[in-house]
């Protein structure tokens, strides 16, 4: 067995809400965003997000004229620049009055606030007015007063606030940012909005389950549903129709029509960009361990049990006794158990102890279920568990936390911030960032992966 170290750390980012602006500028066909919790640099063209990054309380993003610096104001008077080639945040200084006004230009910035106007270089030292240049590129200020635009209304009917507007005369465009709906791009001469855009994750509670289909994240919470494409779209979806004490508790996603369950039991769907009431079934789930194809898996009191989307039974299974840790997953040949440490299979009507077998006495620390074969992991090895043998093989660490299959079928071993990817016989091992939340699923794309946890969503490459 060998084991392949990379050198490198993963890097990664956590996507941040670009829903709730703050500023805005532009430079060329960048605009950028700045938000409550981030800022990103969208790309008029082709729209897509080109940078992103998360900071404290960033006002005033301006992106340098060469594409490779933003600079901002953090926590009110702290000057900081992001470099976009190295991904890393540096600060500059702290000024002695509070900022209302940052411009960029070829060489150096100028920046105005309580009746001063102060020239520094790219390092954040002061320069003389004589090195003063003819044109200096301003983030937009807040909206103070009222704007003679028409007014927006979310899907709702009520009243979208503006929250800052860029004036481009170069593209005869209005770019008005807003709170939690993201920017809106209204036409001069048409006289009329032309686009929209919501960028980023919008500020939610814990993400409980996740799903992709179509280049697209579908991120469940409690009460909320939100869509994330791969190029940091997003859109949130709240239902109009749960009751005071019903929240979500899993969807499937992967059929070309999406279904949420909740905690009473009622089926919902994403029809028409809302989410609707479909079907209620007879049961009042306390966890549900996966829901895929049309069959749920959930616990129900001292029970696991099974059943269709259309409320057909298809097994229940009574426990002895409760237990701290109970894990279940849906397979064609059965419906493997983890019950404290001890893996079982569910099939024909009878519980089979899987760790009685001579090479699954070891504790069992999770498990995952891939096609028709079981993946888990001990104190110190990845089995490969089939109808016919085990298959052992030495992990590169001990303890592990967590196995995931991700959305494309690859198996991960997790310890702390130690990431192994199973190649087929041998491990691929990484150091990852500290990762707030529980890692829920990975989805590895051609350069980069994203990683899904209960907090954020990390675009790691």
């Amino acid at each position: 067995m060998k084991f392949f170290f990379s050198i490198l750390f993963l890097q990664c980012l956590a996507v941040p809400d670009l829903s709730n602006v703050v500023s805005l500028s532009k430079t060329f066909n960048s605009l950028v965003i700045t938000s409550t919790s981030g800022i990103g640099v969208y790309d008029l063209n082709s729209k897509t997000v080109s940078t992103f990054f998360s900071t404290v309380n960033p006002k005033y993003g301006v992106l340098s004229p060469d594409g490779t610096r933003i600079f901002y104001f953090k926590n009110n008077k702290d000057l900081c620049y992001y470099n976009i080639p190295s991904h890393e945040e540096f600060y500059l200084t702290t000024l002695d009055f509070t900022p209302e006004k940052l411009g960029v230009g070829q060489r150096s910035l100028m920046i105005k606030g309580s009746g001063k106007q102060m020239l520094l270089d790219y390092s954040g030292f002061p320069i003389p007015d004589s090195l003063k240049e003819r044109y200096y590129n301003f983030a937009s200020e807040e909206v103070k007063k009222s704007i003679n635009l028409p007014p927006i209304l979310n899907p709702n009917g009520n009243l979208v606030p503006f929250s800052t507007v860029l004036f481009d005369s170069l593209s005869n465009l209005i770019f008005v940012g807003t709170r939690g709906y993201g920017v809106f791009l209204y036409s001069r001469p048409r006289g009329n909005y032309v686009d929209s855009v919501i960028l980023g994750l919008p500020k939610v509670q814990e993400i409980i389950a996740c799903g992709f289909k179509k280049d697209t994240l579908y991120l469940l919470t409690q009460n909320s549903l939100t869509k994330l494409s791969i190029n940091l779209k997003s859109q949130i979806y709240y239902p109009t129709n749960l009751e005071p004490t019903e929240n979500f508790l899993a969807m499937d996603a992967k059929d070309s029509t999406l279904f949420l369950i909740s905690s009473k039991g009622r089926i919902y769907t994403l029809w028409k960009e809302r989410i609707v009431f479909d079907n209620k079934l007879d049961i009042n789930p306390a966890k549900v361990f996966e829901f895929k194809d049309g069959k749920i898996l959930f616990q129900e009191g001292n029970s696991i049990k099974l059943m269709t989307i259309d409320g057909e039974s298809l097994m229940a299974l009574n426990l002895p006794s409760n237990y701290e840790k109970v894990k279940a997953s849906i397979t064609k040949s059965g419906i493997p158990i983890l019950l404290d440490g001890k893996l079982f299979l569910y099939q024909k009507d009878s519980l089979f102890a899987l760790s009685k077998k001579p090479d699954l006495d070891e504790r069992i620390f999770d498990f995952v279920a891939k096609d028709d074969t079981l993946w888990a992991i001990t104190f110190d090895k990845l089995l490969k568990i089939t109808a016919k043998e085990t298959i052992a093989y030495p992990l590169p660490f001990q303890e592990p936390e967590q196995i995931i299959c991700s959305m494309e079928g690859n198996l991960y071993v997790i310890k702390g911030q130690f990431l192994a990817t199973f190649t087929g016989e041998d491990f691929n091992l990484q150091s990852l960032p500290l990762l707030e939340g529980k890692i829920l699923s990975i989805l590895p794309l051609e350069n980069q992966r994203f990683f899904i946890t209960t907090n954020f969503v990390y675009l790691c490459q």
